[in-house]
């Protein structure tokens, strides 16, 4: 009798090392492959009252922006990761804690004085534009590099060389 149990638990390790795919009811296969779950969400689920909370479509995620030490920040709430309903509801919690901590602050509004220079803030460059020989020219001066007025300076100069 109890060579029969013996054996009995070596066919069924055998099954399970020879055969570990065996349809399921419960696993689907192969495991590996992505398979899409219907539901149906109201139009209204996209829209946000506050500018700084976007859906981004390409993510599937709800994104928070918000200006820190005059920089661009953000940070992502994954729909896989709260659920439909909890990443909105977490994005906007994290704003209010945000605003709650004074972290938000304003837009950092650069302004030039010559027509054709403006700065950038997601590459932090000065950007110069204008035309030589009827072609648009665009450069870009670092201000990490050159330094923020040396830069900004750099731009002008270089607006006002090419001015007729």
């Amino acid at each position: 009798m109890n060579n029969n149990m013996i054996s009995l638990y070596f066919v069924n390790i055998r099954t399970f090392f020879f055969f570990p795919f065996s349809p399921s009811p419960i696993r689907y296969h192969p495991v590996h492959l992505h398979r899409n779950k219907e539901v149906t969400i109201r139009k209204s689920y996209f829209e946000s009252v506050n500018k700084n909370i976007k859906y981004e479509d390409l993510n599937e995620q709800w994104e928070v922006f918000w200006f820190e030490n005059n920089k661009l920040n953000a940070k992502p709430f994954p729909v896989k990761k709260y659920g439909i309903e909890a990443a909105k509801r977490e994005a906007f919690k994290f704003y209010e804690s945000l605003k709650a901590e004074n972290r938000v602050n304003t837009k950092p509004q650069y302004e030039s004085e010559v027509e054709g220079v403006h700065y950038d803030v997601v590459t932090n460059c000065w950007i110069s534009f204008y035309r030589l020989n009827n072609f648009p020219v665009c450069r870009s001066f670092s201000a990490e590099y050159h330094g923020f007025e040396t830069a900004k300076k750099m731009a002008i100069d270089r607006v006002n060389k090419h001015k007729k």
